[in-house]
């Protein structure tokens, strides 16, 4: 049913001044999906995606004076940069069946707003606003936006064949609304699940780190186990640690946890995790199964990892209420900026080099001198340190 009705809705400068250049060129244009679903449950949104009947040649010449991104212009799409921002305006178009469950094998333009609202995938991402602020809703989307539930357009299986997708994008959404999943797209879901092994583990490995930032996840790790565990060999030990933290480090180990360092490495190399990221996990597994109250020992971790990483630890500890780093001789490191390494020791190469010294001893007295200076034997000042070192010339 169409529901067609004045609201509320400012639409941007930015987003106006397009639709009017597409608008007198005698073209339909309308804000649609996820800012108009945001805007109207006043969630922060910055993202605009629009829909027009103008095709992407037509676009491209009424936008010829704006940089332009055509990386999606056989899938309709064109990117327009105003105003330092981007904006994604698409083609109504209809699709067809699919055979790899992710992209249709044929994507038709076509004239009709109806038409591309059915095509998509949610109902409360099919609304749309016009120039005006007037909210065009085909699919009672603002009914399910109400009730607060996330809920396929027409049939929830076609939906998913279409794009498997769409099954982390449910639960991603449900998780971050904090909205239900309305019972036939839920059992729908359930239905499809195998779909997922069809996703290229880079699409998986997106949706997670989007459903792991959002604020209500407990409950959709528990009702979509299965499915969830297709995508990653999570333990639901401290499922309910992961909200807690802001740190995506934290979060990856709040969920692999069970596992060892290796194997945790080996997890997030199969979702394409980045190598820098994938080692400050593992980091961190290790330092939370650390247990030390020696001063000189917190100062090393200090020093190997960095005083952010062993943070994090503590943080973990607490949270999960485990012995671990001694909290307050490591804080009391930390506020103090103790020197961990030769970057705050109070000397460098150039200082020994003055005094005589050369080649690789230069590097062998640094570190002997922050042996010390970490051992409390001599304190991190020039002076003391260069007569130290003057005792190592031949």
């Amino acid at each position: 049913m169409k529901s067609n009705m004045t609201t509320s809705f400012v639409i941007p400068k930015s987003a106006h001044h397009l639709m009017t250049l597409l608008e007198d060129k005698g073209f339909e244009v309308y804000i649609i999906g996820g800012y108009v679903r945001d805007h109207l449950i006043h969630r922060p949104s910055s993202d605009i995606d629009m829909a027009t009947n103008a095709s992407p040649l037509q676009m491209i010449e009424i936008f010829k004076d704006y940089t332009l991104s055509r990386i999606g212009e056989k899938l309709g799409t064109i990117g327009v940069k105003i105003h330092n921002q981007w904006i994604e305006i698409t083609t109504y178009r209809s699709e067809s069946t699919s055979s790899n469950f992710r992209h249709p094998d044929e994507v038709r333009f076509i004239g009709s707003l109806k038409d591309d609202v059915l095509r998509r995938d949610f109902t409360i991402n099919a609304l749309a606003v016009n120039i005006y602020g007037n909210l065009i809703d085909y699919t009672d989307g603002l009914i399910d936006l109400k009730k607060k539930q996330i809920k396929a357009i027409g049939h929830p299986e076609d939906r998913f064949n279409e794009d498997a997708l769409r099954l982390l994008r449910a639960l991603r959404f449900s998780a971050q609304l904090g909205f239900s999943i309305e019972k036939e797209t839920s059992l729908a879901i359930l239905k499809k699940q195998e779909l997922i092994s069809t996703l290229p583990v880079e699409r998986i490995s997106g949706e997670l780190d989007k459903l792991i930032s959002a604020s209500q996840i407990q409950t959709t790790f528990e009702t979509y186990h299965e499915l969830l565990s297709r995508c990653i060999s999570f333990n639901t030990t401290h499922l309910h640690q992961v909200e807690r933290f802001e740190s995506r480090e934290l979060k990856y180990l709040s969920l692999l946890d069970h596992l060892s360092a290796e194997a945790i490495k080996v997890e997030l190399l199969r979702l394409k995790m980045g190598k820098s990221f994938i080692q400050r996990v593992c980091d961190l597994k290790g330092l939370s199964e650390t247990q030390t109250k020696d001063l000189y020992e917190i100062k090393v971790l200090l020093g190997h990892y960095g005083f952010d990483l062993v943070q994090q630890a503590l943080q973990y500890q607490k949270s999960l209420n485990i012995d671990g780093i001694d909290p307050e001789i490591a804080k009391r490191c930390i506020f103090e900026n103790v020197c961990v390494s030769l970057k705050t020791l109070a000397i460098n190469g150039d200082d020994l080099m003055a005094i005589g010294l050369s080649g690789k001893k230069i590097k062998t007295v640094l570190d002997g001198l922050l042996e010390k200076v970490m051992r409390e034997e001599i304190k991190n000042e020039k002076t003391y340190l260069l007569l130290s070192a003057i005792k190592e010339l031949p």
